[in-house]
């Protein structure tokens, strides 16, 4: 098993605790509005998630907890790698509908956040598993949203765009034709949200996530490589990248995804024009995240060996237009591509310091 792989299958206790004070700072402004909202409803939000041990799941918790209370989030997932500070925590399939409600009607949630998926570069290697996970598991908590006057957040993705889509600032409501099972599953699971916010008044709400950049290491997703880059920088000195260094890519930082989730998810409902949201933070190349780390680590090189993911992203947005979100509930991204690899270098050196894997 490589570095990076055992890094994401650790406890990230030292990175975990100065993400937080980091995220705080940063959130501080957001975390003041929420409250107030949250003062308005006359009561605290209890919140199921459903694949909590991800990328953003595992990162989103602990502002759930400081926002509603650690024992009002239940976490679930397959999965049990990383150490969640929870009160509640089961592994639980998402495919498993019978112990989901069993769970609603024992923990009494009025919101569901809704992370399981399986992701873009997996789902093109086993497209049957990613039709009955996503298209299926999105099913489950729609119904259980339905049936139990729950809000559902779901979370989506720019691959939801295609090749006929504008490439360049991809606006809000266009032409959706992707060419991968993930995107399919996405906009099936878009327009059924929205069908059933029609149709039954399901308050479903939904982000579409660019690529995200975090400390923490992500599952096997297409464009795994704009966060793999900077651990072989910090451990090598190189890396070989699997895609195009002068491709633009929308990407955005985790602590903007999470300002952007909450945010959403605490939204006056009646200035939502729409229910489901481009998100956005910048757009930049493979070479310029490799001329940003190289600020850090001046002797940094990056070569390419080209695989079928390059054909993946080749069919994604360059650039986001996130303009409806702004307008509709504020949301403003925080972090550029400078901001945001100085914050990873800083987390990622420390943490590899800690383990023992850089002087």
């Amino acid at each position: 098993m490589c570095i990076r792989d055992r890094y994401q299958r650790r406890v990230h206790g030292d990175i975990s605790e100065e993400w937080n004070k980091q995220m705080m700072k940063t959130l501080k402004r957001s975390f003041g509005t929420w409250r107030l909202e949250v003062r308005k409803r006359g009561k605290v939000r209890k919140i199921l998630m459903t694949g909590a041990q991800g990328q953003v799941g595992s990162s989103l918790l602990p502002y759930l907890n400081a926002l509603y209370g650690r024992g009002n989030i239940y976490c679930t997932d397959v999965r049990t790698d990383r150490q969640l500070d929870t009160s509640h925590f089961e592994v639980v399939d998402i495919l498993d509908k019978k112990r989901l409600e069993e769970i609603v009607k024992s923990f009494h949630p009025d919101t569901i956040i809704h992370l399981s998926s399986i992701v873009s570069a997996y789902g093109e290697q086993h497209p049957d598993e990613a039709i009955r996970i996503n298209n299926g598991g999105f099913i489950n908590v729609l119904e259980l949203a339905k049936k139990y006057k729950l809000g559902l957040f779901s979370a989506s993705t720019i691959a939801t765009f295609g090749p006929t889509s504008p490439l360049v600032n991809t606006p809000n409501l266009c032409l959706q034709r992707p060419e991968t099972i993930y995107g399919v599953t996405k906009v099936y699971m878009e327009m059924l949200g929205e069908y059933y916010h029609r149709k039954f008044g399901v308050n479903f709400r939904c982000l579409r996530y660019p690529i995200t950049l975090s400390a923490a290491m992500p599952g096997p997703v297409t464009a795994r490589c704009t966060v793999e880059a900077y651990y072989d920088a910090l451990l090598k000195g190189k890396y070989v990248c699997y895609i195009k260094g002068d491709r633009p890519m929308p990407v955005i930082y985790i602590n903007d995804i999470i300002q952007g989730t909450i945010g959403l998810i605490e939204a006056d409902d009646d200035k939502l024009t729409t229910r489901t949201y481009n998100m956005s933070g910048f757009s930049c190349t493979m070479d310029e995240i490799r001329d940003s780390i190289k600020k850090h680590i001046p002797n940094f090189e990056m070569t390419t060996e080209l695989d079928f993911r390059q054909k993946i992203i080749e069919t994604w947005p360059m650039s986001i237009d996130s303009a409806t979100a702004r307008d509709d509930w504020s949301f403003i991204p925080y972090y550029d591509l400078q901001r945001t690899t100085d914050e990873m270098i800083t987390l990622i050196r420390r943490e590899l310091k800690s383990t023992g894997q850089l002087n």
